[in-house]
């Protein structure tokens, strides 16, 4: 795929990627690393086997306590990892936010055009003189007219291509069970 200019606008109805995973930042590949380790079972049963062996091993000692009951310099070493886990994390999270609302964003769009698409399907099947009513509100601001799939008649009502349409529907037509049409 061929790389677009600054001018040049993606159509909507592609996936869009603000930054791939390859055009992440080292901090960014940092916390997502981080936060894949600290949100594991892996690293929880580790950290507990862990401070399980420095308790016992503090309080069964017989000769030297290098950490005392109240457990002082463990403390400490949590501490510390908080200290430095949690901005990582936020970090991710933040990151992934982004990511939710950019694909969110594309899911709205991908979802008028769509919408889009219906409305065109259905005055193709019924005729433009149908008066089912407004099945979507195409005054939407947020897919320009170079971004819609289709053209538009003088209303601004999108249009299949003739090449689109499918052989044999041409105006109005009868939908089983319904008598209105």
């Amino acid at each position: 795929m061929r790389a677009m200019g600054p001018s040049q606008v993606r159509p909507a109805h592609q996936v869009p990627h603000a930054r791939q995973q390859d055009g992440r930042t080292r901090s960014e590949r940092l916390a997502d690393k981080v936060t894949s380790v600290f949100g594991s079972w892996k690293f929880i049963i580790i950290q507990t086997m862990i401070v399980c062996l420095w308790i016992s091993l503090n309080l069964l000692a017989v000769v030297h306590h290098w950490d005392p009951y109240p457990f002082i310099l463990l403390n400490l070493v949590f501490s510390t990892q908080a200290a430095y886990a949690a901005p990582l994390i936020l970090l991710s999270q933040n990151r992934q936010a982004d990511t939710d609302r950019v694909r969110a964003e594309h899911d709205y769009r991908v979802n008028q055009i769509a919408l889009r698409y219906l409305e065109v399907l259905h005055r193709d099947a019924h005729g433009p003189d149908c008066d089912c009513g407004d099945l979507t509100d195409l005054d939407s601001p947020e897919i320009g007219a170079d971004e819609s799939p289709m053209a538009a008649d003088s209303r601004g009502t999108p249009l299949l291509r003739q090449e689109d349409r499918a052989p044999g529907r041409r105006g109005h037509r009868p939908v089983s069970g319904d008598p209105a049409h």
